[in-house]
């Protein structure tokens, strides 16, 4: 590495985490900028790295840095050079940071500044700003420094509510924050207060108009959360029945790739629109039964619409969806450079190396798409874009393509949920929750004509985990605390005309990601999502010559009237393994290995009895005596478990099945 001398005054002007200058958050790597005061390139400059040694080692926790500098900057002054300092010595080795380096971009490039001043893509008439507590951000571009004002009017009032200052920015770009506005009823009746926001600057103005107060949600994920509303079960009505939401309000991005993390959208797909049957159905542009579809399914996603429909019957108040994913995408292509740097240890490619987990594994796709699988590039070009608006939640669908690699999925999808979340936060000026809501779908019944198990591993490892911890196998836990997921391994769609990935049971699973988000970001306290494992026991006695083994499995959150075993319906088109239908239990005979996680077959067969226990909140599974010592538990541990909520195990009275899981017996 070239050495040269880092300007001490320079390093204290550098921006600290919180301040304006760019800079990750809330991260483990925070970028600082320092001006090339002199020198013609790094070797020779009064800016380099040896003075950042020191301030490295000050700090007990940071074991590292790296810089970046664009040839053209770096080649005569000023220039810029970023340090990139390593945050903490016990979350990444040596190696792993070495590795690390490859990833890491310059910090995110202004978009070129507009002919006149502007507002972001992102924004538009008709859409809905974050109700009160939170304030509602609104930004955008400008080429002059004249200075900019915000009117936020009430459409049909006397006077303005509210006039704001904006703040001019680096990279000619402008934001103001909105007092904090209530989901009101418009005054002359007929539904929510419209509202008209007005920019301004010198002679110059843009009017937002139809803009209303309510909770905004961001969708994202792969060809599941795009699937259109119109494929689902009952679409044809749905579509139809949107006319009768208009407070529903929705925006799509276009799918787009970058390099480094953008400020400004490279597309959009769909403005903000009122949901109507027009808006929700894509205009007529999606074809059925073309590969995957997912090129042609560009609006509106059913999941995101039907989540966004049950948030606003059950609140009452306008509801914005922002619409962003890509299908066939990995998790890794909307991980920003913290996020993948926090699991570079545990990366394994998972197109290329999908066997490499478990068993052969396969990618859960009916045909291949053109998607990007690039690490970071549908962050930095559909989600950085929309980090400046204060937002409610997020909800998510993805991890097909990463069904053959689930033990770095663990630390990848607990990463991105804590990157999202620091980076919304500092982009919306705090106004956005430190810790919002984040909702996902665990993923669906999927088969595979040469493996039965291919994918399960995953629906664990969703919930967060790694090589050297066992995942919860629900949410919210300890690792991603405020977060949500709706089970879906029973709502399988084999005969799926959009290949057999893509169930059209979109209304069941949005059903249990509403149910989720009303308990875990509004509070609903009545509203149920479904039992919990919660621990296993084994007991064993001896009577003379009578002896008895179980396994006692204990849950929480077991419904109104416990939980009740129902026959299972197992598919028989597809091969199942040692999967009978009589019971969604195996238990594991043998050693650590044999029985372990990701094991396969070998040990693991059904209990000899299965019931619910005495409390109504337990199963008690009954062993063969003669069978050796169980060493783990596993429920519902096959791709493609059952057929449509007949997988043997749920609620007596709301008909929730648990996640699936698996357990060793201590």
């Amino acid at each position: 590495m070239m050495m040269a001398q880092i300007n001490p005054s320079l390093l204290a002007q550098m921006p600290q985490a919180g301040t304006s200058g760019w800079i990750l958050a809330a991260s483990k790597f925070t970028y600082y900028n320092a001006a090339i005061t002199k020198g013609s390139d790094l070797s020779t400059a009064n800016i380099t790295i040896a003075t950042a040694t020191a301030q490295c080692g000050a700090n007990a926790k940071c074991k590292g840095f790296t810089y970046r500098c664009k040839q053209q900057q770096c080649a005569a002054p000023p220039g810029i050079v970023t340090v990139l300092f390593k945050g903490d010595a016990n979350l990444i080795s040596n190696s792993a940071w070495a590795a690390y380096v490859k990833y890491v971009p310059p910090p995110p490039t202004p978009a070129p500044a507009p002919t006149n001043f502007s507002i972001a893509k992102s924004y538009g008439s008709h859409m809905v700003l974050q109700r009160a507590p939170q304030r509602a951000t609104i930004w955008g571009f400008t080429n002059s420094t004249d200075p900019i004002s915000v009117q936020l009017a009430v459409d049909g009032g006397s006077s303005t509510v509210a006039t704001v200052s904006a703040k001019l920015l680096p990279g000619s770009r402008w934001v103001a924050v909105l007092p904090a506005t209530k989901a009101a009823l418009s005054a002359n009746g007929g539904g929510a207060q419209k509202h008209t926001v007005t920019v301004l600057q010198g002679a110059m103005s843009i009017a937002l108009t139809d803009v209303l107060f309510g909770e905004v949600w961001a969708c994202s994920g792969q060809s599941n959360m795009a699937f259109i509303l119109e494929n689902s079960f009952g679409g044809a009505d749905l579509v139809q029945q949107a006319n009768d939401y208009p407070e529903l309000r929705l925006f799509t991005t276009a799918k787009k790739t970058a390099t480094v993390p953008m400020l400004e959208l490279l597309g959009v797909e769909q403005p903000w629109s009122v949901a109507n049957n027009v808006s929700v159905s894509d205009d007529g542009k999606a074809r059925v039964g073309v590969g995957s579809g997912d090129d042609n399914w560009l609006y509106m996603s059913a999941v995101c619409y039907l989540y966004g429909l049950g948030v606003h019957k059950a609140l009452g108040v306008p509801v914005g969806l922002m619409n962003t994913n890509w299908g066939g995408t990995a998790i890794q292509d909307w991980m920003g450079a913290d996020a993948l740097a926090a699991c570079v240890h545990e990366e394994v490619a998972p197109v290329q190396q999908q066997q490499q987990q478990q068993g052969r594994g396969r990618l859960a796709l009916s045909a291949p798409v053109s998607a990007p699988r690039v690490p970071t590039h549908l962050f930095n070009a559909m989600v950085s874009p929309l980090l400046n608006h204060t937002i409610a939640g997020v909800v998510w669908w993805q991890g097909e393509s990463n069904g053959g690699a689930p033990v770095p999925y663990g630390c990848q999808m607990a990463a991105l949920v804590a990157d999202w979340r620091a980076k919304w936060h500092a982009g919306s000026n705090g106004n956005t929750a430190a810790a919002f809501p984040f909702g996902l779908v665990q993923l669906a019944g999927c088969p595979d004509d040469s493996d039965s198990i291919a994918g399960v591993a995953i629906r664990m490892f969703q919930t967060g985990g790694s090589a050297n911890s066992t995942p919860s196998g629900h949410l919210p836990n300890a690792l991603m605390p405020n977060t949500f997921m709706a089970v879906a391994y029973d709502l399988g769609d084999e005969t799926s005309p959009f290949g057999a990935v893509h169930i059209r049971y979109k209304t069941d699973v949005a059903d249990r990601l509403v149910a989720g988000g009303l308990k875990q970001a509004y509070g609903f306290a009545d509203s149920y999502t479904g039992p919990v494992f919660a621990g296993a026991k084994k007991f064993s006695s001896t009577a003379g010559s009578n002896s008895a083994n179980t396994v006692t499995l204990s849950f929480t959150n077991t419904g109104a009237k416990g939980l009740a075993l129902s026959a299972m319906n197992v598919s028989t088109v597809h091969p199942q393994t040692n999967w009978s239908g009589a019971t969604p239990f195996e238990v594991c005979v043998g050693n650590t290995s044999t029985c372990a996680l990701m094991s396969r077959f070998d040990g693991w067969s059904a209990p000899a009895t299965t019931a619910i226990g005495a409390d109504g909140s337990s199963v008690v599974l009954g062993l063969d005596a003669s069978s050796g010592t169980v060493a783990a538990v596993r429920f519902a541990w096959r791709g493609y478990p059952c057929q449509h909520k007949q997988c043997g195990l749920y609620s007596k009275a709301e008909h929730l099945p648990p996640p699936p899981f698996w357990v060793e017996l201590k």
